[in-house]
């Protein structure tokens, strides 16, 4: 009995060895099912070990020998086969032109976590507007799950996720205690927004102009709405905010039809 015992805990110890830690891994998918090519030197110290399908997670996983600290820059440019794509949370930043020309990318999630992800832009432009980091990706649904840091300017192309016109979902996580400025203002397809306990602040014109949006539900969490955060939102019709919420006098601007719960 006492071998049977012994037996069984050391296929346990084996097995859960086996089972990369999530900071490992990189999950994706692709329009054509096959694997995409990882850039050497791509991802931090961390070097690729595995590229395969599993059939129990329904897509494609990508296991490093270590923990990915970092997206480098061009990590994934020209993969224009793949679809969707997870970012672990023990990424700290992803550099510029990571997603140049992934022109299938449509889902995105970035997953929960503490720290702030940095993110880089896709390309400068001094004299005129830039483009951001996800200029390509016809986006249709994203899970935010971390604060962002990025360029948020004209120059770099304003928010990674503005002017997104396929964006359909939006969850935003409750490890995010800000959304910043413009961070999805302009998403005219924009129907569906979550924002879950734990923001705090939602920044200037952050969803300015999303005008599918019809009813909100603001979290407790909330303590401020700053200016423009929701204006010409103009299906909006219903909305739900704190009473100890500060709303700045523009933040529903041109929503004629709005009627605020408190």
């Amino acid at each position: 009995m006492k071998k049977f015992f012994y037996a069984f805990i050391a296929v346990v110890l084996f097995l859960s060895s086996c089972t990369p830690s999530p900071d490992r891994v990189i999950m994706y998918k692709t329009n054509d099912n096959k694997p995409i090519a990882f850039g050497e030197d791509k991802f931090g110290n961390a070097k690729l070990v595995s590229n395969e399908y599993s059939e129990e997670e329904k897509c494609f996983v990508a296991v490093f020998d270590k923990a990915i600290n970092a997206i480098g820059n061009s990590a994934f440019s020209y993969c224009s086969s793949l679809t969707s794509i997870t970012i672990p949370n023990s990424v700290k930043e992803i550099g510029y032109q990571a997603f140049e020309y992934c022109t299938a990318l449509k889902h995105l999630c970035i997953e929960d976590g503490d720290n702030p992800l940095s993110l880089g832009y896709d390309e400068f432009n001094k004299e005129d507007r830039g483009k951001s980091l996800f200029y390509d990706c016809p986006l249709e649904s994203i899970y935010l799950g971390r604060n962002i840091v990025c360029k948020n300017d004209y120059n770099y192309g304003f928010s990674p996720f503005c002017e997104k016109e396929r964006l359909r979902t939006v969850t935003i996580g409750n490890s995010v205690n800000r959304i910043d400025y413009m961070a999805f203002a302009h998403c005219r397809n924009l129907i569906s927004l979550t924002i879950q306990n734990g923001v705090k602040e939602i920044g200037n014109q952050a969803f300015k102009n999303c005008p599918a949006l019809t009813s909100i539900e603001i979290p407790n969490s909330v303590t401020s709405i700053e200016r423009e955060a929701f204006s010409w939102c103009v299906s909006l019709t219903n909305i739900r905010i704190p009473k100890s919420a500060k709303v700045d006098e523009t933040a529903f601007e041109g929503c004629d039809n709005l009627k605020i719960n408190y």
